[in-house]
């Protein structure tokens, strides 16, 4: 069967690697997508475990249409009782539009009429519709007069379930799955987010280290698992070889923060990430840290940075990060996430790797620092 893998653009490779090694066949990437082949088990197994994906889509259907009414027609002919039974609630959502239909909530709404109308005719009852939380999610594409539909197998991945208190700005759950795999982190050495927010990083990094997956975190109640694209005997399958994969950290995982209520939604969090015994809290300035480590590995999303010009205070503070770095992490990988380049050259040191990449639609720079003994270097850092 023929499935999809939805991306954060840019990072479709990175996506396409890591579909590869939890299984997929026949891959191949285009902008926001990876194609690949698989059993519908294991495309269930594989959006289970996928850390770096946006979403796995089922293609059900493609059709051409001249009219609403026939669009419509064709909608009604897919067979929706074998993907949405009729005592759950879905959604549709609509990307698209063209010379018939406009209005992509037009569209949703014919879809969704279809899904009920043949529903009721089929099992003498009809799913509800819940547009902010749906156990099935109906997706499509309208575009020069041809549809494409889909069945969201798993839900939004980012959803991983555990962030239920954010600190302004945090970093999407995949995101930062994605900057963890672009850092090769395998947990083999120590973590440390000096700036942790709510957590993302820190957890996401437990996660990896622990080799638990994102799905044994959901609602067991959402994709796939509320059909019966799978058989019950094959969903516990899953979720228990999930679970006996699960490993004690070999390595520390730090996450500390200046602000002792950024500490406390970071413990909140680990602790709905069942991750508490992973990861060691601090409350401290990023300044004022220091470990007897030889090496490891710091990964943090920086304040700041994300403005045309970088003057004063804000031009000191990331001098004052390239400094410490130099100072007091010789020997360590660090990765910044910055808002713009101007921010990168304020940190002053040699960035080993540039990688663009976004942040919802806002694009920033991931900067790798190999930290080492010498001179620091001065002049165009590009």
């Amino acid at each position: 069967m023929k499935f999809i893998a939805t991306t954060p653009i840019l990072v479709e490779e990175i996506v396409k690697d890591e579909l590869v090694e939890l299984g997929a066949g026949k891959t191949s990437a285009k902008r926001g997508k990876v194609f690949f082949e698989s059993s519908l088990k294991k495309a269930c197994e594989i959006g289970f475990n996928l850390r770096c994906g946006k979403r796995i889509l089922m293609p059900i259907s493609e059709w051409d249409y001249s009219s609403k009414e026939s669009f419509y027609e064709a909608s009604r002919k897919i067979e929706w009782e074998n993907y949405i039974p009729y005592n759950k609630t879905f959604a549709v959502r609509i990307k698209g539009g063209d010379s018939v239909l406009r209005n992509t909530a037009y569209a949703a709404l014919l879809i969704k009429d279809a899904i009920v109308d043949r529903i009721r005719d089929k099992k003498g009852g009809r799913p509800s519709v819940n547009k902010e939380n749906p156990l099935i999610s109906v997706l499509g594409l309208v575009q020069d007069n041809h549809a494409e539909i889909s069945i969201d197998l798993c839900g939004p991945l980012h959803k991983r379930g555990y962030r239920k208190f954010a600190t302004p700005g945090a970093l999407n759950e995949t995101l930062a799955a994605v900057i963890l795999r672009i850092c090769e982190y395998k947990g083999e050495e120590l973590f440390l987010d000096p700036m942790a927010g709510s957590g993302t990083f820190g957890i996401e990094a437990a996660m990896i280290s622990s080799q638990m997956a994102p799905g044994l975190l959901w609602n067991r109640n959402r994709g796939f698992f509320a059909t019966d694209f799978i058989s019950a005997k094959e969903k516990r399958e899953i979720v228990n070889e999930a679970k006996n994969k699960i490993s004690i950290p070999k390595e520390k995982i730090i996450v500390s923060d200046i602000s002792a209520e950024n500490i406390k939604i970071c413990a909140n969090n680990v602790k709905m990430a069942k991750l508490d015994k992973f990861i060691t809290f601090m409350i401290s300035d990023f300044f004022d840290l220091k470990f007897d480590f030889k090496k490891g590995i710091i990964v943090t999303n920086m304040p700041y940075g994300d403005h045309a010009e970088i003057m004063g205070e804000e031009k000191d503070f990331f001098n004052k990060v390239g400094d410490k770095l130099k100072k007091d992490f010789c020997g360590y990988r660090a990765y910044l996430l910055l808002g713009s380049n101007l921010a990168a050259k304020s940190i002053g040191l040699k960035a080993s790797k540039k990688i663009s990449l976004y942040n919802g639609s806002k694009e920033v720079k991931l900067c790798c620092y190999e930290l080492y003994s010498g001179s620091r270097k001065k002049g165009n850092l590009d």
